[in-house]
């Protein structure tokens, strides 16, 4: 406890906020994918004659299950912040999707759905909206009374020797995180890194697992700042038979606290898009994108193209439309 009040204490020296200025780049990939396919589905089951199926499916490294991506969107944005007068703003410059979602009319919504639920966050924000629900970090200003903090070790993470801390709520059931903190142990008392989950007895309804890592890395000014951000949840959204996954997996860089110009924050608008956002090239793509796509997401469109030529994909978009449209044409 005494050492969780000092990290906490030390939060204010780190904050990015104390710059006049200061901005990055973020790569964000969201993933959407059946879960926990069974190995016998494939040979007996529903995807035996599905040969297009059965070459999409991949290994998910974060679960080691079985899954089948459907949906994939990268978005690359340049966050921008001044001090005075306040403000902050998202200019996205480049941004794609494929998928089932493209076949939808109202695809979009699955895709903003996934960007509300599972929001960014930051570990040294005094509570996090997740879920949408409010989570209190472990490092916020009320984390003392909230968690409970124990010290495992001291070990190195890439060469920067850490304080290694477990921690849980006091009460399971409220609307909490549990994991563990790697803490810099030097006088900056800075997060390297952490990984979070939610308890098994939480009363998040559709979420059976949830895991969140963040890194810092330090920058040659000696900031630190927030470099890897991957959150992948599993859920059943209509039934116990029905597994969905959502990877989200963000990078940020470049970050730089040059002056930045007066009409880069023009306008009342937080985000805004670059005129050619969504037209960008491969180039573009293989400049920015700081992870590699699966198989499974880089063929995506020949995926769907099979899938429109299969004999039962009417049936499939009519399922696909009934859920996520709320309606049926007739």
């Amino acid at each position: 406890v005494e050492l969780m009040k000092r990290v906490i204490a030390a939060k204010k020296l780190s904050h990015l906020e104390n710059n006049d200025y200061y901005q990055y780049n973020k790569y964000q990939k969201i993933t959407l994918a059946l879960n926990d396919i069974k190995p016998e589905d494939l040979v007996t089951g529903k995807y035996k004659n599905k040969s297009y199926v059965k070459d999409q499916i991949e290994t998910s490294p974060y679960n080691n299950k079985l899954i089948l991506p459907v949906s994939v969107e990268e978005t690359v944005t340049q966050h921008i912040y001044r001090k005075n007068p306040k403000e902050e703003k998202d200019i996205i410059k480049g941004q794609r999707q494929e998928g089932v979602n493209n076949l939808l009319q109202t695809g979009e919504i699955l895709n903003t759905l996934l960007k509300e639920v599972f929001t960014d966050i930051n570990s040294y924000d005094d509570h996090m909206r997740l879920l949408q629900y409010q989570f209190t970090s472990p490092i916020g200003e009320t984390a003392i009374s909230f968690y409970r903090f124990y010290i495992q070790d001291t070990v190195y993470v890439d060469r920067d020797l850490c304080y290694h801390l477990e921690f849980i709520p006091n009460n399971q059931q409220d609307f909490g995180f549990r994991g563990e903190l790697f803490v810099l142990a030097d006088s900056t008392l800075h997060v390297k890194k952490c990984n979070l989950t939610i308890p098994k007895r939480s009363d998040v309804n559709f979420i059976d697992d949830l895991k969140i890592q963040q890194e810092y890395t330090q920058l040659p000014s000696g900031e630190w700042v927030l470099t890897t951000d991957d959150m992948v949840a599993e859920m059943r959204i209509i039934s116990k038979s029905a597994k969905t996954v959502c990877i989200r997996t963000t990078r940020l860089s470049d970050y730089a606290f040059d002056d930045l110009p007066n009409k880069l924050f023009k306008g009342k608008a937080k985000q805004r898009h670059e005129a050619d956002a969504m037209i960008r090239d491969e180039a573009f793509w293989d400049q920015y994108r700081a992870v590699e796509l699966t198989k499974g997401e880089s063929s995506m469109d020949a995926f769907i193209h099979r899938m429109e030529q299969s004999k039962n994909y009417k049936w499939i978009l009519f399922g696909i439309k009934a859920f996520l449209e709320n309606y049926v044409e007739t």
